[in-house]
């Protein structure tokens, strides 16, 4: 989904490492609400109990964090769910990656964002 390519594109880094490192050690659970070619939605729910309501499109992303509400910017909840996009395609994504390549090859690059 391009919208994700865009947001993870336009992240700072800092708050890149924050989202993988929260995907990493687990502190983060996404549930992805709407899945479209245009925007994906989601909640990002951290082992603290809060809980954040996300939107990417390709327009940018849009959180209810504080950091995202005040600050302005793409917060480190939008990317853990743009990561959880990428690492959980669709059935019809999946069919195509094994049509264009392996599906080890996806999950390579995969582990790359996560290292």
């Amino acid at each position: 989904m391009r919208a994700t390519a865009i947001v993870l594109a336009r992240v700072e880094d800092q708050k890149f490492h924050k989202a993988v490192e929260g995907i990493r050690n687990g502190a983060y659970q996404m549930t992805i609400t709407r899945r479209t070619k245009e925007e994906v939605r989601g909640f990002v729910k951290k082992d603290d109990g809060k809980e954040y309501g996300c939107a990417i499109t390709e327009a940018g992303a849009w959180c209810s964090c504080p950091d995202a509400l005040y600050r302005g910017g793409i917060c480190k909840h939008a990317v853990a769910l743009a990561l959880d996009v990428i690492r959980t395609p669709t059935r019809s994504e999946q069919s195509k990656m094994s049509s264009s390549s392996s599906v080890e090859d996806h999950q390579q690059l995969i582990d790359l964002y996560c290292q």
